[in-house]
Order: structure tokens, then C-alpha cells, then sequence
């Protein structure tokens, strides 16, 4: 017969093991729902800004386009910069996850467009 002692403790144990598991639970839900989107965004703000930097610098050198290639390609981004003369420099890692319009889409075009217009002015 199982002493009173050992069913308390079992019983104590349980109820920890599954108040324990709730906190698991709901701490991850905590982070997943309210924190891992503003991380993500803050993340990749940061990895933009350092690419922009990386371009900045490097914009007035003749080698403009090989390190838009070789950015592109090593942290997988598309690029697309438009000068003050509205020439397009433009590169895209092999196509990976770039924004491409259908070809009888031209809703990108006219983006692209506005996106000019609305800087000239």
C-alpha cells in the first residue's frame, strides 16, 4: 500500500510539472505573438541600413555594379538603384526572391514609375 507521503509527492509533483509546463508554454507564446515580429523587423532594418551604408560608400566608384553583384549575392537581397538621371542599376542574386511582375503585368512598371516621379518632385 502506498504511503501517504509518496501519493503527496506524487501529486505535488505533478501539479509543478504541469504549472511548469504552462509557463513553458505561455512564455513562448508570449514571445512568439508579441516579440518575434518587432525583432524580425528590427533585424532586417538593421541588415538594410548596413547594405545601404555598403552602397553609399562604395556609389561613386566605377565598380558600382560588381558590388551591387557581390552584395546581392552574399547577404540575398534584390537591389534596384535609380540615379538622378533616372538610369537603373539593378541586380537581383539570381533571381532569388525578387519581385518579378507577370509578364503581362505592369503594375511593377507603374510602381517603379510613381516611386520616380514622386522623388523628382
Amino acid at each position: 500500500m502506498k504511503s501517504k507521503k509518496e501519493t503527496s509527492l506524487r501529486k505535488k509533483l505533478l501539479k509543478f510539472l504541469i504549472v511548469f509546463s504552462l509557463a513553458i508554454l505561455g512564455f513562448l507564446w508570449f514571445f512568439q505573438v508579441i516579440f518575434l515580429n518587432t525583432y524580425y523587423e528590427w533585424t532586417k532594418t538593421k541588415e538594410i541600413e548596413k547594405i545601404a551604408n555598403k552602397i553609399a560608400k562604395s556609389y561613386n566608384q566605377n565598380k558600382l555594379d560588381e558590388v551591387l553583384d557581390t552584395l546581392s549575392y552574399n547577404e540575398g537581397v534584390c537591389i534596384e538603384i535609380i540615379d538622378k538621371n533616372n538610369n537603373i542599376y539593378t541586380t537581383n542574386s539570381f533571381n532569388r526572391g525578387c519581385f518579378k511582375a507577370l509578364p503581362n503585368d505592369n503594375s511593377y512598371i507603374n510602381y517603379r514609375t510613381e516611386l520616380i516621379n514622386n522623388n523628382l518632385n
